[in-house]
């Protein structure tokens, strides 16, 4: 009896602790579970991974990165998955439809990677690198956009298979005799580096991208020209490609300031430090044509009168990147004249006299709690201050000193003192006492 029932509790426990690939997915994918729910699913969607397809597990990756779950085997695990993908299989009639899809999602997971920092693992970083490499051809322009926001979040100008040579050895080392693998001693000595491999790639899709005169979205625009500010271009091709693409779009003040704060420190790459010549004259002439084309764009739409009712903070930002850039007020006189001739409040143009930090560390903290005292207006709370002999005192307007004689006589205005009947006697005692 006691058996039976212990084994009906069993499997009520095992029926209600055990989930179904379903039941995960549909609790995963739910919009309304918490993160901390999420993080208790991740060991049941770790074993669910293998069973989805491509455009799911990016959907996974994505989500418990969003909501701030760090599960690195489900993570990783993901990782491996998109990146070791097969290719999808294009049709001869087909458009490159599927391929642009497959691209999107490696795309996508690349700088989830990067941004959420899973680059510790050389092997991984490196498959990552080969597969967006081996897609570029076929990528959008937001596509585009995640991988170079992938490789600004990267942030490292030198990735070679000599990385990846040198952990395997590592781990080589940790391995039995007869389980070691011998490579060649030459076999990573001459690996090109994959970052410069993968932006020359993405350049010539950008290029191909601009040739086609698209409209695309401006907010795409701006994140490739932040990203393009910390990884740089090869060529001025890529900054022609960029005015092609800026064209059809419309641009509001707020964005187009921070496009023109991101071109202005969009630098050149330089591929080989020994054939670098140091010629940037082609790169400084398509910036400035860029630094026209946008410019121009928002004044034919706004006007000179764009920003006289514009917040003022806006207008002191513009100012302080033509104090940054002196050339921009001659690469755009029109705008430089348009926000110079704003009138802003002195006290928000003079700004506070600085911000005030307060040092950090052990050294600097409060080993007390003081309760600080708070500054109050009422007569009640100053009078506790007062000593008690001055609250008595009563100044010389109150008194009647008109029958006193005083030792030191005061000095009295004239016409105030009152004459006496004597008055002409006294003065000739004081002054001739030997006669009176």
């Amino acid at each position: 009896m006691r058996m039976g029932l212990h084994l009906r509790c069993l499997r009520k426990e095992l029926s209600t602790t055990a989930f179904t690939t379903t039941e995960v997915l549909r609790k995963v994918f739910c919009p309304t579970t918490h993160p901390s729910e999420l993080a208790s699913l991740a060991e049941a969607a770790t074993d669910v991974v293998p069973q989805l397809g491509l455009p799911q597990t990016v959907a996974v990756v994505k989500l418990f990165s969003q909501h701030g779950v760090r599960h690195e085997p489900l993570m990783i695990g993901c990782f491996w998955k998109i990146f070791k993908s097969a290719l999808p299989i294009e049709s001869y009639e087909g458009d490159g439809g599927l391929m642009q899809s497959f691209a999107a999602c490696t795309a996508a997971a690349f700088h989830t990677m990067c941004s959420q920092g899973f680059v510790h693992d050389p092997q991984l970083l490196a498959v990552g690198l080969g597969r967006c490499t081996e897609c570029a051809a076929h990528m959008t322009f937001p596509s585009v956009v995640d991988v170079y926001q992938a490789m600004k979040d990267y942030d490292r100008k030198f990735f070679s298979l000599a990385e990846v040579g040198l952990h395997s050895e590592s781990v080589n080392e940790q391995r039995r005799p007869e389980e070691r693998d011998d490579d060649s001693p030459t076999l990573f000595s001459s690996q090109p580096n994959l970052v410069d491999v993968l932006c020359g790639e993405l350049e010539s899709r950008l290029v191909a991208i601009g040739r086609e005169a698209h409209a695309q979205s401006a907010h795409d625009l701006e994140r490739l020209l932040k990203s393009l500010a910390v990884v740089g271009v090869s060529s001025g091709s890529a900054m022609v490609a960029l005015c092609e693409l800026v064209k059809p779009m419309a641009i509001c003040a707020e964005l187009l300031l921070s496009m023109l704060t991101s071109v202005h420190t969009i630098h050149a790459r330089v591929v080989d430090v020994l054939d670098h010549a140091g010629d940037e004259l082609d790169i400084e002439a398509e910036r400035t044509e860029l630094v026209k084309l946008l410019t121009d764009k928002l004044l034919h739409e706004g006007g000179t009168s764009l920003f006289r009712n514009c917040n003022w903070k806006l207008v002191l930002d513009y100012r302080k990147l033509f104090e940054k850039h002196p050339a921009l007020s001659e690469d755009a006189p029109e705008l430089w004249d348009a926000v110079r001739t704003v009138r802003v409040s002195h006290k928000y143009a003079v700004g506070s006299n600085g911000e005030r930090h307060r040092l950090g560390g052990e050294l600097f903290k409060n080993r007390y709690a003081v309760k600080v005292k708070p500054i109050t207006t009422s007569a009640a709370e100053v009078e506790r201050f007062v000593p008690p002999q001055f609250k008595t005192w009563r100044g010389p307007a109150v008194h009647n000193n008109r029958h006193k004689t005083p030792k030191t006589p005061r000095r009295v205005a004239f016409g105030v003192q009152k004459i006496s009947r004597d008055y002409l006697k006294k003065k000739r005692r004081k002054f001739t006492p030997s006669v009176w």
